[in-house]
């Protein structure tokens, strides 16, 4: 599962490394429809992940997201419902902004899922190449690399 597929880069990426039946949401139904055009997702639907997923409970085997945690947009509680579609085993690899880690909480709710997830490990990345340009090109940040319990 693909949280906050955006315009689908990410689902690109994972059908690259051979990575097959890949849904994807997000809360912009303009967004998806970009996605849609590149023809790697199984199923694409619009939802808000802070409300819920309509999505059975370990639906998943992995769960990624690249942008969504990444400025703030969504918080930390936001990884209960991750989880919650996430199968026991299963891999989930998010990026975290590193300026929101500490003061949105994420480092603390990392920490107080202790007995939920396994293999916790923060690698800390630069989000955009060396060629990026604009406001957050120098932004970096952490890829949450865990598996639910």
């Amino acid at each position: 599962m693909d949280i906050g597929a955006g315009t689908g880069l990410c689902g690109q990426a994972l059908t690259a490394l051979g990575v097959t039946l890949v849904d994807g949401t997000d809360i912009s139904t303009e967004m998806l429809d970009v996605a849609q055009k590149k023809r790697v997702y199984s199923s694409l639907f619009a939802a808000d992940v802070t409300l819920g997923l309509p999505v059975s409970d370990g639906h998943y085997d992995g769960v990624v997201s690249s942008g969504t945690f990444t400025n703030g947009h969504v918080g930390p509680d936001a990884l209960d419902e991750l989880l919650r579609v996430t199968r026991a085993g299963g891999l989930l690899a998010l990026s975290i902004n590193g300026a929101h880690f500490e003061t949105c909480g994420f480092a603390q709710k990392l920490d107080g899922l202790a007995g939920q997830i396994v293999d916790l490990r923060l690698p800390e990345i630069r989000f955009y190449g060396a060629h990026a340009t604009g406001a957050h090109k120098d932004d970096t940040g952490y890829v949450a690399l865990f598996r639910k319990r």
